[in-house]
């Protein structure tokens, strides 16, 4: 699998600019269900080598067949209406997240006051469609992602989502655990930058606080299985429905802080477009990296399992 350059981002009262290694510069732009039992795949297995576990759980649970261990918020957007979206992960907080108007940058700094009307998000069965202005966010802090991913130093996210262009940036979040648009106020990040992924990740032990990773593309407009996989040793893994791409970033500690977890939007800080308009199906965090065989059993069970 090749090797990727890594970005590192820095924001400390302003934007800093800066590669490990070379002296090159760069500017973060900051701105269905069967009712049926799954078998799971004969290589599916835990990191140990032991069969990966399934999760008998009921409908207010992952559903079985996919990947359970270590999965600390779990969205399927089977709601078909209302305002909140529900997190039913059995080893996580049970967030609940608002679906809630946003208003727009000014483009001076600023923002314009909030839509009265209009739709912000479309709902089909299952599904969630962002459709108009809107923050979808959690009412409380994520605590249990990140109280586990600090202790193990590891995460995956997975989202089956289906972008609305490729000309969304920002980049556009797609899911986030951040308190604001500065780099300093975020533990993780997963957006669109064009015609590619970018997902942002702390790390404590480095003087910029975060890195930058790219998809190696990836930005269709179809249904998409986009996963991520990272762990303290500098390994972060891109997979794009089941075909990684991994990264070799500086080695440190996540050191998350308290903050809530949220799509389609930015929490605050709205001087520069963040929202993301597409399709949401599944949106999964574990505290720890998946393995291959595990990405590609989740990826095969689909988006509605």
């Amino acid at each position: 699998m090749p090797s990727k350059s890594v970005r590192i981002a820095a924001f400390w009262g302003a934007i800093g600019v800066t590669f490990f290694g070379c002296a090159s510069k760069f500017v973060v732009d900051e701105a269905a269900d069967s009712g049926q039992p799954v078998v799971p795949p004969p290589d599916a297995a835990t990191p140990d080598g032991g069969p990966a576990p399934l999760l008998d759980a009921g409908a207010d649970a992952a559903p079985l067949g996919r990947v359970a261990e270590g999965l600390v918020a779990f969205l399927a957007f089977r709601e078909d209406g209302g305002t909140v979206v529900h997190d039913t992960a059995p080893e996580g907080n049970r967030l609940e997240l608002v679906v809630a108007r946003a208003p727009a940058p000014d483009g001076d700094g600023g923002s314009l006051p909030v839509a009265t009307s209009g739709p912000t998000v479309s709902w089909t069965a299952p599904g969630m469609s962002v459709v108009g202005r809107v923050l979808v966010a959690s009412t409380a802090n994520a605590a249990t992602i990140e109280s586990r991913c600090n202790a193990s130093n590891e995460i995956t996210v997975e989202a089956w989502i289906k972008p609305a262009s490729v000309d969304q940036g920002g980049p556009a979040r797609i899911v986030t655990m951040s308190g604001s648009g500065a780099v300093p106020n975020r533990d993780f990040t997963l957006g669109q930058s064009g015609d590619h992924y970018v997902f942002r990740l702390r790390n404590k032990d480095i003087d910029a606080g975060l890195v930058e990773v790219p998809s190696d593309g990836g930005v269709a407009l179809a249904l998409t299985h986009v996963v991520v996989t990272a762990r303290a040793n500098g390994q972060l893994t891109f997979w794009i429905n089941g075909a990684p791409t991994t990264h070799t970033l500086p080695a440190g500690a996540f050191g998350f802080q308290p903050f809530r977890l949220a799509l389609a939007n930015e929490i605050d800080g709205f001087t520069a477009e963040r929202l993301w308009r597409g399709d949401y199906r599944l949106v999964a965090v574990y505290c720890r990296a998946l393995s291959e065989a595990e990405v590609r059993r989740n990826r095969d069970l689909g988006p509605n399992p």
